[in-house]
């Protein structure tokens, strides 16, 4: 799994996440086009077992909480976090992109 890689990615846009001078829609952003696409990268060629899928859920939450600066103290839920940033499960954005690359391995 890329979760390794995708928090190497995280920390060094560390600054980033922290800036109050950048506001959240950029920070989303950044987010899904260098973190998410390095964690789910390559699992549309695959199916994944839940045992991963539960692995790489927690960790696309652990990176919103991140990105807004809550912590698990807070006692935020979920489904606040995904509300604020507006973000899709990532199961979702998994079977989206599993289904645009048959749609294009298919597609003559």
């Amino acid at each position: 799994m890329k979760i390794g890689k995708a928090l190497s990615i995280f920390g060094i846009l560390l600054n980033i996440w922290k800036s109050k001078n950048i506001s959240l829609p950029v920070k989303v952003q950044l987010y899904e086009s260098l973190v998410i696409s390095t964690l789910v990268y390559g699992t549309e060629l695959w199916p994944l077992p839940v045992t991963q899928m539960k692995k790489l859920e927690a960790a696309h939450h652990k990176f919103q909480r991140r990105m807004l600066g809550i912590t698990w103290k807070n006692k935020v839920r979920n489904k606040e976090i995904t509300r604020k940033t507006g973000l899709q499960k990532l199961e979702l954005i998994i079977k989206h992109r599993t289904l645009k690359w048959l749609d294009h391995v298919l597609t003559p």
